[in-house]
């Protein structure tokens, strides 16, 4: 199928099989992957389209961004790509994290006892940890993180 394609199409070929296969969870292109892709080029499209005189690169852009949605890691480059570019060895991380150690704290529970604080209905943090049935520490310690948290967020 290659061989038929113009030049300048080949590259939004590899970006379909390549999406189509990372949508569709195939190892390769399948002989159904052509009508699965019809399937969801006729729901993702404008009704009354012609689904076989969309370009190559809207079928690319549209497996691509249906990729992104269900949450699948949407990289262009093959593995054929990168075995070509002789980086197979290093793979790239396919999901980005965030810097630094995971947060120990609970983040909603933090902003829950900081707004208890602040509704003023309690003048110590005593009374306000014998309201939410906590300690004492816990609920100053909570209402510190979430202050900096905020003041963090200003900056």
């Amino acid at each position: 199928m290659r061989e038929r394609v113009p030049p300048n199409e080949a590259h939004d070929l590899d970006r379909i099989k390549h999406f189509a296969c990372q949508l569709f969870r195939h190892s390769a292109f399948t002989a159904d992957t052509p009508k699965r892709m019809d399937d969801l080029l006729r729901v993702r499209c404008k009704a009354g389209t012609d689904i076989f005189g969309i370009s190559l690169k809207d079928v690319a852009d549209i497996l691509q961004a249906e990729c992104e949605r269900t949450g699948e890691p949407a990289t262009a480059r093959s593995a054929d790509a990168k075995r070509e570019e002789g980086g197979a060895e290093q793979d790239e991380k396919q999901t980005r994290r965030t810097r630094g150690r995971p947060a120990d704290t609970d983040l909603k529970a933090d902003a829950q006892i900081f707004s208890a604080w602040g509704s003023r209905r309690y003048k110590t943090y005593g009374e306000c940890a014998r309201a939410l049935g906590l300690d004492k520490r816990e609920v100053k310690a909570a209402v510190d993180r979430h202050r900096k948290r905020i003041e963090r967020a200003a900056k």
